[in-house]
């Protein structure tokens, strides 16, 4: 799928193993129980981008820019966001285990007090 281009697209309950989404566009998609496991993202642009209720397991966001993104009762472990710009961040209900991120530039990120502090943990800040 790469070079592809995706434009309000409901994806519902789907399994995208070792899909690459190399240089595709994406605008007004939402996954919606949908799992991800080894998948790339690389050099691609997401505009309002909603995954609900996924699971994401060993994926690639790198060189990426989302603006809009939110991550719903989500499960992500071991994803890797690499030189990205992440706009307009949204991790409700969210479980972060594993998570690296490198060179990214986050605004506008709306989570938890307890989301925050294993946030900050993980980048090995020490929080008082």
């Amino acid at each position: 799928m790469e070079f592809a281009s995706f434009n309000n697209i409901s994806m519902v309950d789907c399994d995208l193993d070792e899909v690459d989404f190399t240089q595709s566009e994406f605008d007004g998609i939402q996954f919606i129980s949908s799992n991800f496991k080894q998948a790339l993202f690389n050099k691609s642009n997401f505009i309002f981008t909603k995954y609900e209720d996924c699971q994401l397991i060993e994926v690639e966001f790198i060189r990426i820019k989302h603006k809009e993104l939110s991550l719903t009762k989500c499960l992500l472990s071991k994803n890797n966001f690499l030189y990205t710009r992440l706009d307009g961040l949204n991790f409700s209900n969210l479980k972060l285990s594993d998570l690296l991120f490198s060179m990214d530039l986050i605004s506008g990120m709306t989570i938890t007090k307890e989301q925050a502090m294993t946030f900050f943990e993980e980048l090995g800040v020490n929080v008082v």
